[in-house]
């Protein structure tokens, strides 16, 4: 039911306000309204995601809302939208409802997964870890895999825990041939860059795979960081 209402409308604003008491009475009122969406496909169990009620959530989970059928125009699911904005007990709610969090994938291939390692959100990305996200696999259209996007971001606490749960530092390249640690170094991330030396990346690898994918004045200020990075370390 896209652009809905009276009571479709209703609905959707007392999920977006986080308003249990009226929700339920909707729900009592009419069935079907758990699942009824706006012009931008959105359901009521997407805007309470995205806004982390999880009481909400919960309402709308014993009521019947899909959790893996619900998407936006671009592919987007509650789970992601849990995810990106770091709503933890929401995200709970959503896996232990049967939220798949390796078939959940934006039309650009973006994981929730992908979602939580590029906010940083660490508890987010143990949780779906715990539950089985797929660490090495998950690859967006570009190939970025979740720790590549960790490392882009410097954020090595989440870092951390992708390589603790099996993430491949030398094999998570783009398509390009970029590794993690060349983004982690050309972005100034040393904290990171420690962290996938130690895990065993390779620092041979400056540059991608064929060494022409970058213009001359991005690989020359890139490899610049690069040493600046390895020379904090004691790696050159």
């Amino acid at each position: 039911m896209a652009n809905p209402a009276g009571l479709g409308r209703e609905m959707l604003e007392a999920a977006r306000r986080g308003d249990a008491v009226q929700l339920g009475a909707l729900l009592a009122e009419e069935r079907g309204l758990e699942n009824v969406c706006d012009e931008w496909g959105r359901t009521p169990l997407f805007l309470a995601c995205e806004r982390g009620r999880d009481a909400v959530v919960r309402l709308l989970l014993e009521a019947g809302a899909d959790v893996n059928k619900a998407r936006t125009k671009h592919g987007a699911t509650p789970l992601h939208l849990a995810c990106l904005e770091g709503h933890e007990a929401v995200v709970r709610l959503l896996v232990e409802a049967g939220a798949d969090v390796n078939k959940a994938r934006t039309k650009h291939g973006a994981t929730p997964l992908h979602l939580a390692c590029q906010k940083g959100h660490d508890a987010v990305v143990r949780l779906l870890v715990e539950d089985g996200a797929d660490v090495n696999k998950a690859r967006t259209d570009d190939g970025a895999t979740p720790l590549f996007i960790a490392c882009q971001e410097g954020h090595d606490a989440v870092v951390r825990l992708l390589v603790e749960a099996g993430a491949d530092v030398n094999k998570a390249t783009t398509d390009d041939g970029t590794t993690p640690l060349f983004i982690a170094c050309q972005e100034g991330h040393d904290a990171v860059v420690r962290l996938l030396v130690e895990a065993g990346a390779d620092v041979s690898k400056a540059t991608t795979d064929d060494g022409t994918s970058h213009s001359s004045w991005h690989a020359r200020r890139a490899t610049m960081r690069w040493c600046g990075c390895l020379w904090r370390l004691g790696r050159m």
